[in-house]
């Protein structure tokens, strides 16, 4: 745990990192990052980790050219220190959960090592034109359990 501000530190290895720098307009007139904007800066990095799992065919291509979508059935965010203008947020995007038509992923915001938020989420496997369930592709299945690596991340 973070002493310092009694916030756990996460056991698992991220394979992936996306970066942006804050700027003053993601934030409040005191420079602390709007709720909302945090909301968008992890689904930024959740799209980016689908693109770079996918050598470049993530959200947009699976909609459009395999009329599959990924709609979020449920997401956690836990805050723990303000997200600040002006420094990099280091966004960590890991695996958590494969199932046989979802997948669970966490990101991990931090600024300057510390940890700012947490947030889990979970997309179901959806046909595009008749929003039924459908099984994750072989293929993408295969890749995401090769990402399910640390205790805390299981497989159902």
């Amino acid at each position: 745990r973070n002493a310092a501000m009694n916030v756990p530190e996460t056991e698992f290895k991220p394979r992936f990192a996306f970066e942006r720098r804050i700027f003053f307009g993601d934030c409040d007139q005191l420079g602390i990052a709007f709720t909302g904007r945090i909301t968008n800066f992890a689904l930024e990095a959740i799209e980016t980790f689908w693109d770079d799992l996918l050598s470049g065919r993530g959200w947009l291509f699976l909609l459009t050219e395999r009329n599959t979508a990924m709609p979020f059935v449920s997401m956690d965010l836990q805050f723990h220190a303000p997200v600040k203008a002006g420094a990099n947020l280091a966004c960590e995007v890991s695996v958590v959960h494969v199932g046989e038509s979802s997948v669970g992923l966490k990101v991990v915001g931090r600024q300057h090592d510390l940890i700012c938020f947490e947030c889990e989420t979970k997309s179901v496997f959806r046909d595009a034109s008749t929003f039924g369930k459908v099984k994750i592709e072989s293929s993408i299945r295969q890749i995401l359990l090769a990402e399910v690596g640390s205790e805390n991340q299981t497989v159902s």
